[in-house]
């Protein structure tokens, strides 16, 4: 399957949902991703990565310049997972849409994932729900982003632990 995607030019989505193919599994498809430029989606939802399987993510989004949306969701990344995808951030501009729920990557991992959002212009769609966020990684991830121009449009910080300090913190650096 790997090698064939490298040719096939008709091939533009690529959901490999709910296969427990864990990072090694993911590593098998970095290099055809590399050099299939006609895939714009690619979907790994409950792929059991893990945080060395962030560093595959990052990879692929560093190298594949068609991926416009990417759903990352539900594979326990944690923090050292969204901080190998963060630094992917700095050097993508064709990532439109970053789908990383359910990822527990807590408010270190938000620091992270936002110090590589600092030069992209690209992104967005951030969807970080579900990711144990409470008020320091709001405030640290609303510090980043107040002082640059960033193309986010939708954030999606739903069932975190953000409480009335979280919003403020929000508000007023956003």
């Amino acid at each position: 399957l790997s090698r064939s995607m490298i040719a096939n030019v008709h091939l533009h989505s690529v959901d490999l949902s709910h296969n427990p193919i864990g990072p090694d599994g993911m590593h098998m498809f970095v290099e055809p991703l590399f050099h299939n430029e006609c895939i714009e989606r690619l979907i790994v939802n409950d792929v059991q990565l893990g945080a060395r399987g962030g560093r595959y993510i990052s990879e692929i989004i560093h190298y594949n310049n068609s991926i416009t949306d990417l759903d990352a969701s539900s594979n326990n990344l944690g923090s050292k997972g969204a901080a190998e995808i963060g630094s992917a951030l700095c050097n993508t501009f064709s990532l439109r849409r970053l789908k990383m729920g359910y990822n527990n990557i807590g408010d270190k991992g938000l620091k992270q994932l936002a110090s590589g959002m600092t030069r992209n212009k690209s992104l967005q769609i951030l969807d970080i729900c579900n990711n144990n966020i409470g008020p320091p990684g709001i405030k640290q991830f609303a510090l980043l982003m107040e002082d640059i121009t960033s193309a986010l449009q939708v954030l999606d910080l739903s069932n975190n632990f953000l409480a009335a300090e979280g919003c403020r913190e929000l508000m007023e650096h956003m």
